[in-house]
């Protein structure tokens, strides 16, 4: 089997059947995709079908980086329902990208800052202080995201 070099997140829910029927249908050979999600028995029915696939819930961020790290391309099906492509970039490059788009140069600097701390692991501890400071439990990164992709969409 050929070393899967796309990622497809949430590939076992109803919209991850349909990205990977649409990488399918541009050419891309099921073997070079790792189907990743949730639902056991559907991985198993793409395992079959000649995906390579893995079990993952995005809540295990360690699971996931370590998923993400070994592919060239990530789809996330979840929250945006189209095609993502990870490009990894130097701070430096970070900072640029985000000035081009017009962001303060001090904004830029402070963001790309933040980047690194957390690539090095600064924010890893788990604990429950954010729930205790907002009085509210808090909401998952996919929760968060596509409330706000539909907010987006709905504006």
């Amino acid at each position: 089997m050929a070393e899967a070099s796309t990622l497809v997140l949430g590939a076992t829910g109803a919209h991850g059947r349909h990205v990977l029927d649409a990488l399918v249908a541009r050419v891309t050979r099921p073997e070079t995709i790792t189907a990743a999600g949730r639902n056991q028995s559907r991985l198993g029915e793409l395992a079959s079908a000649g995906f390579s696939t893995a079990a993952v819930d995005l809540s295990d961020s360690v699971g996931v980086t370590e998923l993400v790290a070994g592919h060239s391309d990530i789809v996330s099906s979840v929250v945006l329902e189209r095609e993502v492509t990870y490009q990894p970039v130097t701070p430096q490059e970070l900072q640029a990208a985000l000035i081009n788009t017009g962001m303060d140069g001090g904004l830029a600097s402070f963001l790309v800052s933040l980047d690194e701390t957390i690539a090095a692991g600064a924010f890893a501890r788990v604990g429950d202080d954010l729930s205790r400071l907002l009085g509210r439990p808090t909401t998952g990164l996919v929760e968060g995201l596509t409330a706000g992709a539909q907010g987006l969409t709905a504006g």
